[in-house]
């Protein structure tokens, strides 16, 4: 009698599931490579801006000033956002999500108007209100949610936001001079209450506020060998 011949996992399944099991898990970063993406919004409209965003480095610089106006321009408001998106696969459970922010210099000018800088982490389009951006300092945020298997998007980053009105002329730059992230499954013992709550009990208020319209925010895929290629620019290799 020949032996029982073993039952193998058909070839359209075997896929899902080792794409699913290598991405259990987010890698810490930096380098900020696929599938992760670089945040940079759209200019607001009476307002110039310029950002950098460095994976490599997990560093940003961004800028957000008023164009010029008149002296009777009415009230117009603003916001500026950079850093980086990953979106991908994740298993069932509790998951806890960690970025380091260890910031440059940071300038907030009014100048009449209104003007702020903020750093954020969100999952899933929610997370814990901004928290003021601290100039030449070191921040920590953190997100510990239940999530269900899917997929699922973790965006963190800067945010200038600004406001003027006649004469007002605000202007901010925000420097982080390295961002990291870390990503395990389980609490953490500095996460918010909302790590201890069960999936049944969940809410809106649980998850912490949205703080834009993820749909509508513009990203840009991360290159790796124009990265690599700029590093060594920037970094070149010493001869002997």
């Amino acid at each position: 009698m020949s032996p029982k011949t073993q039952t193998q996992p058909s070839a359209a399944t075997a896929p899902t599931t080792d794409a699913a099991a290598a991405s259990a898990s987010i890698a810490s970063a930096p380098p900020f490579l696929a599938p992760w993406r670089v945040i940079n919004s759209p200019e607001p409209a009476g307002f110039w801006k310029a950002v950098g965003v460095r994976p490599l480095v997990g560093d940003w610089v961004m800028q957000l000033g008023a164009n010029p106006h008149p002296s009777n321009a009415p009230y117009t408001a603003g916001e500026l956002i950079a850093g980086f998106q990953w979106s991908g696969y994740l298993p069932t459970g509790l998951h806890t999500f960690i970025v380091r922010f260890a910031n440059g210099p940071i300038t907030a000018n009014a100048n009449g108007g209104q003007i702020s800088a903020n750093l954020f982490l969100q999952v899933d389009g929610r997370g814990p209100s901004p928290v003021a951006a601290q100039r030449n300092g070191v921040q920590y945020l953190v997100v510990s949610r239940f999530l269900f298997a899917g997929n699922h998007t973790v965006s963190f980053g800067g945010i200038l936001k600004s406001a003027y009105q006649g004469l007002a002329n605000p202007y901010g730059e925000m420097i982080c001079a390295r961002s990291e992230f870390t990503h395990f499954s389980g609490p953490y013992e500095f996460a918010s209450i909302q790590a201890a709550a069960t999936p049944a009990g969940l809410s809106k208020a649980d998850l912490g506020g949205s703080l834009f319209d993820e749909k509508k925010l513009e990203t840009v895929e991360i290159d790796a060998r124009k990265e690599a290629q700029a590093r060594l620019i920037a970094e070149p290799i010493l001869t002997r």
